[in-house]
């Protein structure tokens, strides 16, 4: 919930002040550091990436959080 939170507030961020913008194009998403988890990697993991979670919210998600937070509906 917070990832889609935050990536709701910046998309409307970016929507606002960067000309052009478009989400696939200028979301990167979100990352999660669990730094207990950076300590010593087992030898089956990609290096850098134990203990690193990366998640990018589709954009139909976050453009229909986006509708529910402002009171709009799919109504026509």
């Amino acid at each position: 919930l917070q990832l889609y939170l935050y990536t709701l507030a910046l998309h409307r961020l970016l929507k606002q002040r960067l000309e052009g913008y478009e989400y696939e194009q200028h979301m990167g998403g979100g990352l999660y550091l669990f730094f207990r988890g950076m300590v010593g990697a087992p030898v089956n993991v990609q290096p850098g990436t134990f203990g690193v979670f990366h998640y990018r919210p589709s954009a139909a998600s976050i453009f229909a959080l986006d509708r529910a937070l402002s009171g709009q509906t799919d109504d026509a």
